[in-house]
């Protein structure tokens, strides 16, 4: 009887606490205690990047959102981009590349793209990680929508945007978000 309970208690934190396998949402990561929460999310992609002469080019966009706990909360999402082209050709995201989130029809600020990491499997695939850091209130704003589309972008020489990949946020991806944020909070 007296494990029962403990297991009973156990399982309402568990649960409680937003980590239980739920179908309604995504299955939530924490990485480390109280820092870093995270989920992987599937997203829809329109288009793909199409480069002439470049063989088996390709953005992977599956992007992890992740919020860091504490005083300061930081809101993230990565992805990384994966290219398998000849020695010659080294093609990257530009230097310009910006993330814009249409929330409800509305978009938001854009946000800059930053490059956390790179690897490269002997000259014949590169992947390069990237990072954007988004601000609270557009996060919360994607908690409540009903439909949350993305641009990732760069400008051309005339300020005008080149689409790179747009995307579709589903809504169990937002409702996994919504439940992220509360528990970071």
């Amino acid at each position: 009887m007296k494990n029962l309970s403990l297991f009973i208690s156990l399982f309402c934190l568990f649960t409680s606490a937003g980590f239980s396998q739920n179908e309604d949402i995504f299955t939530i990561q924490e990485h480390g205690p109280g820092r870093w929460m995270t989920f992987s999310s599937p997203v829809a992609v329109q288009h793909t990047l199409a480069t002439h002469g470049l063989l088996g080019y390709e953005l992977v966009f599956n992007p992890d959102f992740e919020i860091r706990q504490g005083t300061d909360p930081l809101y993230a999402i990565r992805f990384e981009e994966i290219g398998k082209f000849n020695a010659a050709l080294k093609p990257t995201l530009p230097a310009n590349t910006h993330m814009q989130f249409i929330i409800d029809g509305k978009p938001s600020i854009e946000f800059k793209i930053q490059k956390t990491g790179f690897r490269n499997e002997n000259d014949a695939k590169h992947v390069i990680k990237f990072l954007v850091v988004a601000s609270k209130q557009v996060i919360e704003r994607m908690t409540t929508a009903r439909s949350v589309r993305g641009l990732l972008y760069f400008r051309d020489m005339n300020n005008e945007k080149i689409d790179v990949k747009s995307f579709t946020i589903d809504p169990k991806s937002i409702r996994t978000l919504a439940r992220l944020l509360s528990i970071a909070k």
